[in-house]
């Protein structure tokens, strides 16, 4: 059966309807192809139905701008676009009470500081839980922002001859002394209430040693003496009260031991604590660390023995321990064998080191067994002090010749540390050695360093001790050794913001600083 064709008549009567092709529409109608009204700012069918409106421009093919590639992204929107310089970053949810400049001392505190702090090994304290902690407590934000400023700030001053100390810092920019504060009213919030978790007292406990560190950088030992003895109380508290059961019982227990040395290395007679400090024994049988830092903890222990054994003559060290009685010779009998060791690591490493920080911390370690081993063999002979040292010339150059070899990675070198590095040994050999030849190199080394440990800014000492050579010095020849009585007893340091003044009292009396 054959169709019938259709008449013109209906083909015009079946044929679809057009209509022109609109292009100023809105982006949403276009996708939907359906009609829009250009209504500005929200078309009718959009605000109908909830549907976001955006007018955008339409790159006309038939126009010879588009044929050129000359079209320009010029937005259609009922209001401008933002410029670049208007955009804000996206702000943490628990950054949103910190002003700009507290979020960047944070930053730098997470990207610099931190690393610095750790020193030469690997911390636990400062490159992991730090940085947990201050997601979760104000009191520890506040306070890793001050160090950050601190941190800032140092590396920022010049060289040492024209260096901000820390009072003038502070006068110049109270911005540290004013987060300290935030920390430590957030931590008295914290502890004044009736019942404190166990996670309230470890962020009190973290927030304290970062608080600790940044006294000790401003170089106020009897304020951080004090800090210390409040922490130590709650680290007392909290040890025996879960001790066995938190996970972060060593590590900041690790990090309470670190800053006590750092405090004991570099204090004052006049800086103890009226209370005597509860001094808690280093644990070093962690079973994740591996032989450096095994070797590194072991170290620490003894040189807060040391420390003790030196500078606590008789002081009482609180119920928590018991006293210290250590035998010299058992004493020598753990430090003896250690440069040795090292040695014989070296070699059996060879050129195929598992990191290349590892030659660096393996120098230190065996710097500080030689000064350690030095001072337990000087500390048992029965001459003078003040000529007991000059036994050992051989100790004080292969001391300096380890301080030579960490130069070739001074790239490497923290340059902010809270940590036991290099200046406590080299000032040691500075104070002890009468030979000038011995002091100047030495002075010469501390020179190139731009750092600061603690309390000592490498520098700052090389300029201070450079100029109580030159007094000691007055009458003797270069290859004589100084008289004990012509030795700086004491060095006064009265920093003002207009210019630097220092007065060196040696045993006699006598000699300026300007």
């Amino acid at each position: 059966m054959n169709a019938t064709p259709a008449t013109p008549v209906e083909k015009e009567k079946f044929r679809r309807t057009s209509h022109s092709k609109v292009r100023t529409g809105c982006q949403t109608c276009r996708s939907r192809h359906i009609k829009c009204d250009e209504g500005r700012p929200v078309c009718i069918l959009c605000r109908k139905r909830g549907l976001p409106c955006d007018y955008r421009q339409v790159l006309d093919k038939r126009t010879r701008v588009f044929r050129a590639g000359k079209v320009s992204a010029f937005h259609l929107s009922h209001r401008p676009a933002p410029k670049p310089h208007e955009l804000s970053p996206r702000v943490l949810a628990n950054q949103v009470d910190l002003t700009w400049r507290e979020r960047y001392f944070l930053d730098f505190f997470r990207e610099r500081t931190s690393l610095h702090c750790a020193g030469y090994f690997y911390d636990e304290f400062w490159e992991r839980l730090v940085h947990q902690a201050t997601e979760d407590y104000p009191a520890i934000r506040h306070a890793v922002i001050a160090m950050g400023c601190l941190n800032y700030h140092f590396s920022q001053s010049g060289p040492s001859s024209v260096r901000l100390v820390s009072s003038q810092i502070i006068r110049l920019d109270p911005f540290s002394l004013q987060q300290s504060n935030k920390s430590i009213t957030l931590l008295q919030q914290t502890l004044s209430k009736g019942h404190t978790s166990r996670l309230e007292v470890e962020g009190a406990l973290i927030a304290c040693v970062v608080l600790v560190s940044t006294i000790l950088f401003q170089e106020d030992s009897a304020l951080a003496g004090r800090h210390l003895l409040s922490g130590y109380m709650l680290l007392d508290h909290y040890l025996r009260n879960h001790g066995n059961t938190s996970l972060l019982a060593a590590t900041i227990t690790k990090a309470f031991a670190g800053i006590h040395l750092m405090w004991s290395l570099f204090i004052s007679t006049g800086s103890q604590p009226q209370e005597p400090l509860a001094i808690l024994p280093l644990e070093t049988n962690s079973g994740s660390a591996n032989a450096i830092q095994k070797a590194n903890d072991l170290m620490v222990t003894m040189l807060r023995i040391s420390a003790l054994q030196s500078w606590f003559k008789g002081f009482d060290l609180g119920p928590s321990v018991p006293e210290l009685d250590i035998d010299s010779a058992l004493f020598f009998s753990k430090i003896q064998p250690i440069p040795g060791q090292i040695q014989a690591y070296r070699a059996a490493q060879g050129q195929q080191m598992p990191m290349i920080q590892l030659p660096t911390r393996l120098t230190i370690l065996d710097l500080w067994a030689e000064i350690l081993a030095l001072v337990t063999r000087a500390e048992s002979r029965t001459e003078p002090r003040n000529l007991v040292y000059d036994h050992y010339m051989e100790q004080f150059e292969r001391s300096l010749q380890l301080a030579s070899e960490l130069m070739i990675h001074d790239h490497l070198a923290p340059t902010f540390s809270v940590r036991v590095g290099v200046t406590a040994p080299l000032f040691f050999i500075i104070l002890k050695s009468r030979d000038r030849a011995t002091r100047c190199k030495l002075i010469a080394l501390l020179r190139r360093w731009r750092r600061q440990e603690g309390m000592g800014a490498i520098d700052f000492i090389a300029l201070l001790t450079e100029r109580a050579l030159e007094v000691e010095s007055m009458g003797f020849g270069p290859g004589d050794l100084i008289a004990e009585s012509s030795r700086v007893k004491s060095i006064r340091i009265n920093p003002i913001p207009a210019k630097f003044q220092g007065k060196i009292v040696n045993m006699l009396g006598h000699g300026k600083m300007n």
